[in-house]
């Protein structure tokens, strides 16, 4: 009996950390932003000329900043992908198996990008 309640938590939990996460990161990168441009509006405010102003915000853009997104983002679902089905090997679900195969052929599919966008620079 104690199994078959603990079957209904864990996708009530992975739902309400898998939510949480997302929430926090879209809060955080909104913050980062935020300090940003109220950065440039104290430049701005301050009097500095616009060379000066663009030498200070001339950052490198983020795709050109992490050229290893691709490969983060592919370990990180496959690892996903294997938890997830070994959770539903553990609860005997065919379903949750299916889903775990599934986070890891759309991590192969990141690993895939980032072997060719690095194949496409080196070229």
């Amino acid at each position: 009996m104690a199994m078959f309640q603990f079957a209904f938590i864990i996708p009530i939990v992975a739902i309400v950390f898998g939510c949480g996460i997302a929430i926090i990161a879209i809060i955080a990168e909104y913050k980062e932003k935020k300090k940003y441009y109220e950065s440039m509006v104290k430049a701005l405010e301050s009097g500095k000329s616009s060379e000066e102003i663009q030498a200070l915000f001339n950052l490198p853009r983020r795709e050109e900043l992490d050229e290893t997104r691709y490969l983060k983002k592919g370990v990180v679902t496959i690892a996903v992908g294997i938890g997830v089905g070994i959770i539903g090997v553990f609860v005997n679900a065919d379903v949750i198996i299916g889903i775990g195969g599934f986070l890891c052929i759309l991590g192969l599919s990141f690993l895939l990008i980032h072997y060719l966008l690095n194949k496409k620079k080196s070229a």
